[in-house]
């Protein structure tokens, strides 16, 4: 994440938010009294930091980089931790999910929280939250899943029980929704070969491309598509089509 010309890198292993200007230099920024899982920023440099749960009301924001933290009060249980967090400048909205069936927020100012339906089921584990024009797609561990709108249910649209997927991307000129399944192993394993998902209405989803090694992150970037792999391997593909390494 990007804000105000800043990197921003969660570590939740060790409970800090790190900022660097350059990419080279990093400080921690995070809350004095968090635990930061997931953040995300909107285009106005306002951050929303979501915990994992071991304080009650785990969200935090800031509208200085980081430099000083307001702690919200969380509408949900705070004995899961938050799974992800995504802003839609389409509508101006935020939703985040946590760690339990159906259990969800929504905001329209990324300080007052309200439940909502969350994408998580007992088969699908969320890593991954997108959002275009109120249209939302969460990705993890067992599936990927949408929801037409940011009070909506979700429906799972591709189920691959014990499979990961992560890393989820959008192109809205052609339109185009893309998912990396992480590889042919199930849960916690990189090795064998990972696949491409994508979709045009992100309700149906089909195999784009199998790489050779395991895959970890896309990105639209440059006109472009970019799926990095293991091994400093990624993929290319200003179509979601066809792909180049």
């Amino acid at each position: 994440n990007v804000t105000n010309g800043s990197y921003l890198v969660g570590d939740p292993l060790n409970n800090h938010l790190l900022m660097s200007d350059d990419g080279k230099s990093w400080v921690n920024v995070a809350p004095s009294s968090g635990n930061p899982k997931v953040l995300a920023v909107t285009p106005y440099g306002m951050i929303v930091l979501a915990g994992q749960s071991s304080i009650a009301n785990d969200l935090w924001t800031s509208e200085d980089g980081g430099l000083s933290w307001d702690q919200q009060t969380a509408p949900t249980s705070s004995t899961t931790e938050w799974m992800a967090v995504h802003y839609d400048t389409s509508i101006d909205r935020w939703r985040a999910a946590r760690n339990g069936t159906g259990v969800g927020a929504t905001s329209v100012d990324g300080r007052t929280w309200t439940s909502g339906p969350g994408p998580q089921t007992s088969a699908t584990t969320i890593r991954d939250l997108l959002s275009q024009n109120d249209l939302w797609v969460a990705a993890g561990a067992g599936g990927i899943l949408y929801s037409s709108s940011v009070g909506a249910g979700w429906t799972l649209a591709v189920s691959l029980p014990l499979h990961g997927f992560q890393g989820l991307s959008y192109f809205d000129s052609i339109p185009l929704w893309l998912c990396p399944k992480r590889s042919t192993g199930t849960l916690g394993d990189f090795s064998g070969s990972g696949t491409i998902y994508t979709s045009p209405t992100a309700t149906v989803w089909s195999i784009s491309f199998t790489a050779t090694q395991a895959l970890s992150a896309s990105v639209w970037l440059h006109n472009r598509f970019y799926v990095f792999g293991t091994g400093q391997t990624y993929y290319v593909s200003f179509d979601g089509a066809v792909w180049t390494t």
